[in-house]
């Protein structure tokens, strides 16, 4: 397990996206890290992590994960191109985060047989 994810585990989450960030620039990045990146930068661009944290850092991290979460999604796609579970991640928050429903129809045309993400998504 890399310390990035260890990070994230333990709920340092403004460390977790520096290592994952570092990880990326020293391009050892795996999809996870992507991914998980992704989704940190998501969560503060929604307001998720308001609880706990001081409210200049989150409004800091707010600002900073609105523009973050597209770039690294889209530079998992560069780095992934058609992974099932980065296309299926990308359509996600995007949809999510622009108030838009995210029918089971649409996790299905991401089922390569291979990741379980979509399948996850259907049955939570």
């Amino acid at each position: 397990m890399g310390l990035a994810l260890d990070k994230d585990i333990e709920r340092d989450y403004i460390k977790a996206i520096e290592l994952y960030e570092e990880e990326i620039r020293e391009g050892i990045a795996s999809l996870d890290s992507y991914i998980n990146l992704a989704v940190l930068y998501w969560l503060f661009a929604i307001d998720d992590f308001s609880h706990g944290l001081p409210q200049d850092v989150v409004d800091k991290w707010n600002i900073i994960g609105y523009y973050r979460f597209p770039i690294i999604i889209g530079m998992g796609k560069k780095k992934f191109p058609m992974n099932a579970e980065i296309l299926f991640w990308e359509k996600y928050l995007i949809c999510v985060f622009n108030g838009e429903s995210f029918p089971e129809e649409t996790c299905t045309s991401y089922d390569d047989g291979e990741s379980l993400v979509p399948c996850f998504f259907i049955q939570v």
